[in-house]
Order: structure tokens, then sequence, then C-alpha cells
């Protein structure tokens, strides 16, 4: 079965036995599939990849996402059709998630905009898993005004539900000022009790944000201890696998020997064996980075094109040349408020 292969490579990439390559060579050869745990495999380590890279390399692993992601776009469009099941569904969350978030693409931002302001004039309007999906990259691509929006939405949307999708969408905003205003409302018990260590350990999992927010939680960690139980703190050890250089790894070994926890030992040790295991992982791909930009950016005598890339980014990629790994490119997409209260159309899937 597809699924069980590619996520026996995945696995096996992790566990440094098998070739970073070898795994893209495999994940290439999976285009056909309409299985939604395939592409939940894929999305989720090119989503790594994405996270960890930097300069032209991010840039071509969003436009391998986009090369991937966009045929099933095309096919699966926004809206749900009659009698569809709950696969096809679940692969055209995971196919707007993955376009909208790493692979930049223009379309479905505009989309994801477009279904927000439907949603505020009519919420039932709106299927609420791809309301969920769009709320990523709406995250992902909104300032200081969407933030203020969904501040206010996560204590008066229409359903518990909603509210709680709001709430928890305000740990993906990754502008340090929004950071700080997410640390502030966490620690401050703006945030109720049932959900606080949930929405701190989510913070803390925001790759852009976590040093602020791990300085942040050592900082406060008495504080921490005596707003929460020991078990709801351990909530947060499973975001630590986020600290994947060796310094950070150093780092927090040494804040958790020099502050011991008693009822949740096992659930720390596990959270530093991921942690362990990210580090390594980092560090095989990092040594990888060259081979990696040659396998997504096929050489020429220019230099590296980027699959994908021109009008299909938002950011606006260039056709030209790309520079040798290890050379800035910037490449993320300036933050920005959804902007307009009149209602617009949904735009072309194409």
């Amino acid at each position: 079965e597809q699924y069980n292969l590619l996520n026996d490579a995945w696995s096996a990439t992790r566990a440094l036995k098998m070739d970073i390559i070898d795994y893209l060579k495999l994940v290439d050869t999976m285009g056909s599939s309409e299985d939604p745990n395939v592409w939940h495999r894929i999305a989720g380590s090119l989503g790594y990849l994405h996270d960890i890279t930097h300069g032209p390399i991010k840039e071509a692993v969003a436009g391998k996402v986009r090369s991937l992601f966009k045929p099933l776009y095309a096919k699966l469009g926004i809206a749900a059709g009659a009698g569809e099941d709950t696969k096809r569904m679940e692969l055209r969350v995971r196919v707007l998630r993955s376009l909208g978030v790493v692979g930049n693409y223009a379309p479905v931002i505009e989309n994801a905009k477009a279904i927000y302001a439907k949603w505020k004039a009519d919420p039932k309007s709106v299927d609420s898993d791809v309301f969920d999906a769009m709320l990523s990259v709406l995250c992902e691509h909104g300032g200081n005004a969407m933030y203020d929006e969904f501040d206010v939405l996560r204590t008066t949307s229409p359903t518990a539900q909603e509210c709680e999708s709001f709430m928890f969408a305000l740990t993906s905003f990754s502008d340090p000022a929004l950071v700080q205003r997410s640390l502030d409302l966490v620690l401050s018990g703006g945030i109720t009790k049932q959900y606080a260590p949930s929405f701190l350990a989510s913070l803390l999992g925001n790759r852009e944000a976590s040093a602020v927010v791990w300085q942040a939680t050592k900082d406060n960690w008495s504080k921490i201890k005596g707003m929460w139980t020991e078990s709801m703190v351990a909530r947060l050890f499973g975001a630590l696998s986020v600290f994947d250089t060796a310094a950070q790894e150093a780092d927090v070994l040494a804040f958790f020997a020099a502050n011991p926890v008693d009822s949740t030992k096992m659930k720390l040790a596990q959270g530093l064996e991921q942690l362990r295991i990210s580090v390594l992982v980092r560090q095989s791909i990092e040594a990888c980075e060259g081979p990696v930009l040659r396998y997504f950016l096929p050489s020429d005598q220019e230099g590296c094109i980027s699959p994908d890339v021109g009008a299909d980014s938002a950011a606006g990629a260039s056709t030209s040349a790309a520079p040798v790994a290890g050379e800035s490119s910037g490449g993320k997409v300036d933050d920005k408020a959804s902007g307009g209260s009149s209602e617009p159309s949904v735009v072309d899937n194409k």
C-alpha cells in the first residue's frame, strides 16, 4: 500500500537509515494517489523541510509543494460535491492547507480571504473543515488587523468549536509583536485553564516564534507551575522537538536538569527522546543541502531554476537563476490583513 511504503520510508529517513534524496524520489512517484493519508505524510515531511531550510532551498520546497498539490487543487476545488465522501474532504483540506501555508499559492490565499468574508456574513454557509484549513492560511499571511479580529472572535463566535479554532489560530501568527501578545494573553490567565497549557504548547511549536516563547517559558517557569498542575504543564513537552539544533537541545537539557519534574518524568523523557531524533534528522538533512537543492532545482547552464515559480507564487518569486544554497533570498510573504468588508466571490481555482 502506498501509505505504508511512504510512511516506512519517512520513518527510515528520520532514523537515518534512508537518504533524504531517496525519500524525495519516492514522493515523486505518488502523484496519482488520492489517499489523504499519503498526502498527509507528503505534506508533513515537505512542511518539515520547509521549516528548517532557508533561502533558495526553502523557496524550492515551496515550489515542489505547488507542483505536487496543484493538480489535486484543480481537481477538488474549494466546495464539496454532492454525496462526497469523508476521504475526499480530508484530501481537500490537506491540499488547501499545504498550498496556502507552505506553497504560498496565490489562488488559495485569495480564496481563504473570500471564505473568511463569507463566514463573517453567514457562518453556516462555510464548511467547517475547509474553514479551519483556511484559518491556517490566513494566519500565515495575516497581520495586526486579522489578529485583532481573531482575538475578538475567540470569545464571540457562534459555536464553541469556532471559538476554539480562533483561539488556537492566534498561536500561528509569527510577527514578534503578535507573538508577545499571545504570550501575555496566556501567562496573564487570559486563556481558560482548560486550554492554556495546550495554547502555550502550540505557541512553542510555532517554529518562527519558538525561541522567544521558550525564553518566556523559562523566565516564567515558577509562575507556570503555580498556574497549572504538573500533568497540564507536561503538555509542553510534546513541543520540545522544535528545538532541533545542537545548541537549542543543550539549552533544553540544561534547563530541565536545573528544573526537574516529578510525576511527569516519563512524558519529559519521551519529549527529550523526540528532540534527540529531531536534532539528528536536521543535521543529516543540513549535511545534504547541496544535493537536496540540486534535486529540487534541476541545473542548466544558467544555474538552477525553481519548479513552478512565477505567477503561481504570491511572493512573486523570480524565474531567474537561483543562488547556491546558503545565500539568503528572503521569501516570506509580508504580513497583511485580509481587508475589505464586502463579501468577495471565491476566486477561480485554476
